[in-house]
């Protein structure tokens, strides 16, 4: 996750803070026996503190935390590889 110009903007690093606490809040939720969306709920809730706190100085970026909590649309039939 480098930029290619080798210097983040300040937006590209606000942005990467976010996303790499929140891939840390996923990666702590990951135990045996546990669904992806029990992973989603709990690291939602986990999180609720740095959406509220998180300010992005780019509005195409707020979306980023809407978007983490939201839970996964589920498979359709017609989407799933039949064997």
């Amino acid at each position: 996750m480098w930029p290619v110009n080798g210097k983040s903007s300040p937006a590209q690093k606000e942005l990467l803070g976010y996303i790499l606490e929140y891939r840390d809040a996923i990666i702590a939720r990951i135990r045996l026996g546990v669904t992806v969306e029990q992973i989603r709920k709990e690291t939602a809730l986990w999180m609720e503190p740095v959406f509220a706190r998180e300010k992005f100085s780019l509005p195409k970026h707020e979306k980023a935390p809407a978007r983490c909590s939201k839970p996964a649309a589920a498979s359709s039939p017609s989407t799933r590889n039949s064997a």
